[in-house]
């Protein structure tokens, strides 16, 4: 047995795989054989073809051939440096939207497959997909106190447990709620084929821009008061200075709010 996994070693380190990876496939192919009892020529093959074998991507991960056999001893992820395209526990995905809209996109990511699983420092939704049983959700917010978070959330929590709703996350004065479909429809719930995850990360409706609009129609009354007041009384230069001043005021306010959403990102990434 140990002069097949020497060669075995050997084969694999000349092929490229990094010592610490052939060290974990000869521990778990050991631990297969101790388990299993068994010649490993003969449970694994030559070694030559077997190390072939070893090599990403595998022929098979299952039956009963050698790749089978190596795949239930743990082998596939010694050589898989990439790791898999989607985390064995599903893909992760973080979103926004405006809360004006963000209840309908819920309910059209939630049908997707899509489960909340908290919010994020950022104010983004960290969802889940679930890589090998994907079902959909639905969710429900509730307005709460920011004073009492805490207890209110506690409280709908406890008022929403016997309809199997549970707390997802909480933002400045809402608290989120989340339920498997497959409460209410049973197994249609579950997706046989869930779409991809969208490219988009940000998801804003024209509500949300005219209320950004309003906020700023103020402040654009202002600077045209001011110009009309210099260009009387200071002359047509106080008019171009105030809206050139106003101009670079307003980019400098973008960028820096620009600045600090991806610094919160950035630490919400961390945590």
């Amino acid at each position: 047995m140990t002069g097949y996994f020497d060669h075995l070693a050997e084969r694999l380190r000349g092929q490229g795989i990094p010592e610490d990876q052939v060290a974990e496939t000869l521990d778990d192919l050991t631990t297969y054989l101790s388990e299993n009892g068994g010649d490993p020529e003969v449970e694994f093959g030559p070694v030559s073809e077997f190390a072939a074998q070893l090599v990403p991507p595998p022929a098979g991960n299952g039956g009963d051939g050698p790749a089978g056999r190596a795949g239930r001893a743990g082998r596939v992820r010694r050589v898989d440096q990439a790791g898999p395209a989607n985390p064995p526990d599903g893909e992760v995905w973080r979103w926004r939207a405006a809360a004006f809209n963000e209840l309908r996109w819920l309910e059209t990511f939630g049908d997707q497959g899509w489960e909340v699983e908290r919010v994020d420092t950022a104010g983004r939704f960290v969802c889940r997909r679930d890589a090998q049983d994907p079902q959909q959700w639905a969710y429900r917010r509730e307005l709460v106190s920011r004073k009492n978070l805490q207890a209110d959330t506690a409280a709908l929590e406890d008022q929403l447990a016997p309809d199997d709703w549970e707390p997802c996350g909480t933002w400045v004065c809402y608290a989120y709620f989340k339920r498997s479909k497959a409460a209410l429809i049973g197994p249609k719930a579950m997706i046989d084929a869930p779409e991809r995850q969208p490219g988009r990360k940000s998801f804003y409706s024209r509500r949300f821009y005219l209320f950004l609009i309003a906020l700023l129609a103020p402040v654009a009354v202002a600077v045209a008061v001011l110009m009309a007041v210099g260009d009387r009384y200071a002359g047509g230069n106080f008019a171009t200075g105030a809206l050139i001043g106003a101009i670079v005021a307003g980019i400098g306010l973008v960028v820096l709010c620009g600045l600090l959403i991806r610094r919160a990102e950035a630490r919400a990434d961390r945590e």
